[in-house]
């Protein structure tokens, strides 16, 4: 298996399984703050949408760090 491979399907699982999980576990843990969003006038399409773009810039961080320790370690 190539390292460029084994690159795309790490950025692969932090765009995609990272982001389910981490919603899932939200709405499990985290019931309390819900109130205070919808008291905020915060609707969940907001919530969803702004986790999301956040997870996509922690994503590509983590990827382009990634693809500096394949390539010069």
């Amino acid at each position: 298996m190539s390292e460029t491979s084994d690159l795309y399907s790490t950025v692969a699982i932090f765009l995609t399984a990272g982001f389910i999980i981490g919603t899932i576990a939200q709405r499990l843990l985290h019931k309390p703050e819900e109130y205070a969003f919808q008291n905020l006038g915060i609707s969940k399409l907001q919530q969803y949408s702004f986790a999301y773009v956040l997870h996509i810039a922690m994503a590509l961080i983590a990827s382009f760090f990634i693809w500096i320790i394949v390539k010069y370690v």
